[in-house]
């Protein structure tokens, strides 16, 4: 079991995607981050372990290679009209092409068929932890986003889309 947290939750979001898409089993992210550990008045270590890193991992890599699905694997979903969603997590801003929202990449706008599936904003407390499941279905069932569907989620570099592939 591998537990990662961080300040903000996002980086530990994107680290957990990686480490499923090599071969992880179980990954699991503090709900809340680093600051609600230490809110909620729980311990800290400051000591290194001192745990030795493994020479080989044990498998070939990427083991779950549909973690991160490259061009091609996103045009096959967008064709599919039998239950597979290409959901954008992005600013409604970015959605509908106003903005890039980065200021290094030039393009915007989104794939033609993907669909909006909410600010990551959208999918946290005040706090920085998720929001409760029931809302978060409420909140995707307007857009037709539903569990029974094949849901790939993309944003500008895949940061935001893996912390919503981990609460979906």
């Amino acid at each position: 079991m591998v537990i990662l947290y961080s300040a903000d939750p996002l980086p530990s979001f994107r680290v957990a995607a990686i480490m499923k898409y090599i071969g992880v089993k179980d990954v699991r992210v503090l709900n809340g981050g680093y600051a609600k550990w230490t809110n909620a008045k729980f311990e800290v270590q400051t000591t290194a372990n001192n745990k030795q890193p493994v020479s080989s991992f044990g498998t070939l890599v990427p083991t779950n290679r549909y973690y991160i699905m490259d061009m091609t694997d996103a045009r096959k979903i967008l064709a599919d009209k039998n239950g597979s969603v290409l959901v954008d997590i992005r600013s409604w801003f970015e959605y509908i092409g106003q903005i890039s929202g980065y200021d290094y990449i030039k393009f915007k706008g989104r794939p033609k068929g993907a669909i909006w599936g909410h600010d990551l904003s959208d999918f946290r407390n005040i706090d920085n932890t998720m929001r409760n499941m029931d809302e978060i279905l409420a909140m995707w069932k307007e857009w037709e986003i539903t569990p029974e569907k094949n849901m790939v989620f993309f944003c500008g570099t895949g940061w935001r889309a893996s912390e919503v592939l981990f609460y979906a």
